[in-house]
């Protein structure tokens, strides 16, 4: 009998090939890494330094937005208060219900109110405007139109509240 010898590729482990050696750990660091990594290190502590502060920035913006929609919201109450007030100052009710408790004045009669037509008075007049008869009866009355301003305001009350029914009737 013949043996047959089994052939193996290797009969020995195989040789390291040549590798540079490595560096230990405990290995000092030449001077050019040690810039390297303080560089590195020092950029990455500015980086979260900046990153910091621009979400601080952030957070401070939105802070201030919330403070403005707050006050604007405030500001719109406020507005739309005041619009509520203005309507009822300004109702006729209330301006009639003024002038004859606290100014003292009386509601003229219908019987007995004269309507007095003058010619127009010296001062100039645009020619859409029209003098209403409560106007001419101050006129006529020799007052003067720029002394007295609550005689005036309530002048113009009345003709405009005339004009008002005239254009509502003829509607």
């Amino acid at each position: 009998m013949v043996a047959v010898q089994e052939q193996s590729k290797y009969t020995s482990l195989p040789e390291r090939l040549n590798k540079p050696a490595r560096q230990s750990r405990n290995a000092p660091l030449s001077r050019r890494q040690k810039l390297i990594i303080a560089g590195l290190v020092l950029s990455v502590f500015i980086s979260g330094i900046f990153v910091v502060f621009l979400y601080a920035q952030m957070v401070s913006t939105g802070y201030q937005i919330y403070k403005l929609r707050m006050q604007t919201a405030s500001l719109d109450m406020q507005v739309k208060d005041l619009s509520e007030e203005l309507e009822r100052l300004s109702s006729l009710d209330r301006i009639e219900m003024v002038a004859t408790t606290k100014l003292g004045m009386v509601r003229p009669d219908m019987k007995t109110m004269v309507v007095v037509q003058t010619e127009p008075a010296e001062e100039t007049k645009l020619e859409n405007e029209t003098s209403s008869p409560a106007e001419d009866i101050y006129l006529a009355g020799g007052a003067d139109k720029k002394n007295n301003w609550v005689i005036q305001a309530l002048v113009n009350l009345v003709a405009n509240n005339r004009d008002t029914n005239l254009r509502r009737q003829a509607s």
